[in-house]
Formats: structure tokens, C-alpha cells, sequence
């Protein structure tokens, strides 16, 4: 009887090691995938997020947490890999396990809806796109506040997705939210204002509804920001002194490649521009716009009377 005993007892712990060990190989093969797929691999990345599946379902079962992460870094892979109907269904099994446990998984579940809904925009399905997007907003604001950061960047996200969906009135509606939770939450100067007059400067730059719908937006956001005429707009081509043409990149010329490319710039006391980078537009047209913009000059920006740092957006088209 008490070897018996024994026995149960060391094949209770054999059994406990193996399955330690599992979920460690487990561990190690996620951390593959995140490697694989930082490094562009994604190919490779792929056929490891499948093992880590598989080996998920076998340790933990079909309903647990981390097996709903190792769906949603699958469904990422195939996004990566352009196959995007099984990039939707991964995603929707991650969303699905996260809200059964939505009160300790939030956040995974936020981060789960908006990358289904980038997938499904991907595949064409925009409706469901717009669903998952708007439950994304809705979650955020529910769990973690209005006012708050993952509420902003999930609102902020909605608007960029309306956008490319050229829905521009309802693009509009939530920029203005986000202007609204950026200036109220983060600042005038804050990384998250910069990240809403990017985005919104990319819908600028693009074929989009009337200039009575525009002019209409720019009195909403003044009322928002509570900027004058002077102060509101970010889109610089008019303000500066010299603004260097653009020649149009023969590697762009030969591909066929056109359109409107926005540029960030940050200017010195000076008003000389001191760093410039793309906000949209295709990288090729995008180099060559950042490299003309470096070379633009402004009057110096003033406040109370002294020259201060300033930003906003050369907007430059390239037509073929």
C-alpha cells in the first residue's frame, strides 16, 4: 500500500513537471513569434503562432486567456500574410474567449476588437469593420473611463477607419471628439493633439467632401481648441516666407506613382525648420516632400512677444 502510494504520488509530480515544462516551451514559442514576426519574417512567424496554438489548446483548453492570446497573434500573422479570412476568424475566436472574462481581460479585449475590425476593413467587409471598431470605443469608455487615454485612441482610430471608408462626415464627427479628448485630457502640446492633426491632416490631403463641410468642421474645432482664425489652422504652405518646390522622384514617375503626401514639421525660434517627417502619402513621394520642406522658412512664431518653437503641416501634390 505504501509503495503504491509512492507510485501515485511520483506520477502526480512527473505529471505537474511535464505540464510546467509545457507551458515554459509554450512561453518560448510566443516569444518566437513576437521575434520572428518584429524581424518581417512572417512566413515563419506564422507557422510558429499555428504551433503555438495547438500546444495553447492542448495545456490550457479552448476557453482560457492564453489560448485566446495565441489566436489573436495567429490572426495577426495571417493579416501580415494577406490572408485575411483566416486572419478573422483567429481574431474572432480571441474576441469571443475575451468577452466571456471581460472584467479581468479588458484591455486584451479592446486590443482584440481593433485588430478584427483593421482585418475585416482589410478584407473588405466594412460593415462589420465599423461594428468592431464602434465596440472597441464603447469598451474602452466602459472600463477605463471617457476621458481616458484608451478611449481617446480607440476614438481616434474610429475616425482614421471612417476616413479611409472616404465616410467624411462621420470621419469628421470623431476628430472632433478627439480633438475634444485630447485637449481636454493631454494639452494643446501633447503627443496626442500632434496624433489627431496628423490624422486629421491626411483626410485633408485627400479627395473628400465640399469646402462647406470643411469650413464647417474648422468653426467646430475652434470652438474646441478655442483658437483664433489665426491660430487654427495647422497647414502651413500659406504661412511660409519660401517653400521650396518638390521635384517629383523619377522612381515615382516611373511607377506611376501620384497623389498628396502631408509632412509634419517642427520650426526653431527662427523660423527655420528644424526636423520634418511623412504623415501619409507614399514613402517614395514622402522623401522627397521631407526633404523639400527641411528647406522651407517661416516668420518667427510670436508669444506675449517672444519667438517660440512651433509645428504643423506643408501639404505637397504630386500630379502625373
Amino acid at each position: 500500500m505504501k509503495k503504491l502510494l509512492i507510485t501515485i504520488i511520483l506520477l502526480t509530480l512527473c505529471s505537474v513537471h511535464a505540464q510546467t515544462d509545457e507551458k515554459e516551451t509554450l512561453k518560448q514559442l510566443n516569444q518566437k513569434v513576437i521575434a520572428s514576426y518584429r524581424n518581417q519574417k512572417f512566413d515563419e512567424a506564422l507557422k510558429l503562432a499555428q504551433q503555438a496554438v495547438d500546444s495553447s489548446l492542448r495545456i490550457y483548453g479552448a476557453e482560457q486567456p492564453e489560448t485566446a492570446e495565441t489566436y489573436r497573434n495567429l490572426g495577426v500573422m495571417y493579416q501580415e500574410t494577406k490572408k485575411y479570412k483566416q486572419s478573422t476568424e483567429n481574431l474572432q475566436k480571441a474576441v469571443n474567449i475575451y468577452q466571456k472574462m471581460f472584467d479581468s481581460k479588458y484591455e486584451e479585449l479592446v486590443l482584440a476588437y481593433q485588430i478584427l475590425a483593421y482585418s475585416q476593413f482589410l478584407d473588405n467587409k466594412k460593415e462589420e469593420s465599423e461594428a468592431n471598431y464602434l465596440k472597441a470605443v464603447e469598451a474602452s469608455e466602459n472600463k477605463f473611463g471617457k476621458e481616458s487615454k484608451e478611449s481617446f485612441l480607440a476614438t481616434l482610430n474610429l475616425a482614421n477607419i471612417y476616413a479611409r471608408l472616404k465616410n467624411f462626415e462621420k470621419a469628421n464627427e470623431f476628430y472632433l471628439k478627439s480633438y475634444a479628448l485630447a485637449i481636454k485630457k493631454f494639452g494643446r502640446e501633447s503627443n496626442e493633439f500632434e496624433q489627431v492633426e496628423d490624422s486629421r491632416s491626411c483626410l485633408v490631403s485627400a479627395p473628400r467632401t465640399n469646402s462647406e463641410s470643411e469650413r464647417v468642421f474648422n468653426e467646430a474645432r475652434k470652438k474646441i481648441l478655442g483658437e483664433n482664425d489665426e491660430q487654427g489652422s495647422r497647414i502651413l504652405n500659406g504661412k511660409a516666407k519660401s517653400l521650396p518646390l518638390t521635384p517629383y522622384p523619377f522612381e515615382a514617375k516611373s511607377r506611376r506613382i501620384s497623389g498628396m503626401v502631408s509632412v509634419r514639421v517642427k520650426i526653431d525660434e527662427q523660423g527655420n525648420v528644424i526636423e520634418a517627417r511623412t504623415v501619409c502619402g507614399h514613402p517614395i513621394l514622402g522623401r522627397a516632400s521631407e526633404q523639400a520642406a527641411r528647406g522651407a522658412k517661416f516668420a518667427p512664431t510670436l508669444k506675449d512677444g517672444k519667438p517660440v518653437k512651433t509645428s504643423g503641416i506643408i501639404v505637397y501634390n504630386f500630379v502625373r
